[in-house]
């Protein structure tokens, strides 16, 4: 698994197949739980579940300060993360319906008095405001390389192999994503679709390729893969840097 992902010019199939005996393990005993009714086996899975992503932001985390002198480790990291998002996949479709405020409808309330707090001012020379502790800038800094990070491989499944860093790459999809988000027809259907029924839509997909097109990108290597990508694999790469909710929003 560690080969797959360590090579740059590798393909997707290559990772997914290397934890396929992992995730087959997983799913079986999750299902005949399920079959058996058996709630102990359940949430021994879970909690297992769980300990993936924990072990991933510990190591992130931690790795920061200390030199762990072993690779294990941090190959441990990308299999826990990896395996977590295809078992997402597995076994909660790959993606959840997002919540939004236009789903909720205020129907009644009712104010209650809790208890009487007394506001006044303290006399005296009022305590300044804390910094960030260094703790705090640590996780900050983490969420923002996991962050940058999904995005790379995001785009590296599609732009991968190619002579052009990989925050060209990202960046030139943020343009293109960005401008088909400010199309007023995409977001019509954004704010009256789901997610699914918003991505098989033929408008998304003139909308992109016209966006290819005419975009004037300094790369040429980028602009020649983005223009012979299949439409398919395109609405795939801007669904996946949030076409659907930039839409919604615009």
């Amino acid at each position: 698994m560690w080969a797959a992902w360590s090579d740059r010019n590798g393909k997707r199939g290559a990772l997914t197949s290397a934890l396929v005996p992992a995730v087959e393990r997983f799913t079986n005993r999750w299902s005949r739980a399920v079959y058996d009714d058996d709630a102990a086996a359940r949430d021994e899975l879970d909690e297992f579940r769980s300990l993936l992503g924990q072990y991933m932001k510990s190591y992130a985390f931690f790795s920061q300060i200390l030199n762990f002198g072993d690779t294990y480790y941090l190959e441990l990291s990308v299999f826990a993360d990896l395996l977590a998002r295809l078992l997402r996949e597995q076994l909660d479709g790959g993606e959840r319906e997002t919540v939004t405020a236009d789903d909720v409808v205020l129907t009644h309330y009712r104010l209650e008095k809790q208890r009487d707090e007394n506001l006044q001012l303290e006399d005296g020379e009022a305590r300044g405001l804390q910094g960030m502790t260094e703790a705090g800038m640590a996780r900050q800094q983490e969420r923002e390389r996991a962050a940058k990070a999904e995005l790379v491989e995001k785009v590296n499944r599609f732009l991968g192999g190619l002579d052009a860093s990989d925050e060209h790459k990202v960046s030139t999809v943020e343009l293109l994503v960005r401008e088909a988000a400010e199309n007023t027809d995409l977001q019509q259907q954004a704010r009256n679709n789901t997610r699914a029924d918003f991505s098989h839509s033929p408008q998304v997909r003139l909308v992109l390729e016209d966006s290819v097109w005419n975009q004037n990108c300094q790369s040429e290597a980028i602009a020649k893969r983005l223009q012979e990508l299949p439409p398919t694999d395109l609405v795939e790469l801007a669904m996946a840097f949030d076409l659907w909710e930039r839409s919604r929003a615009g």
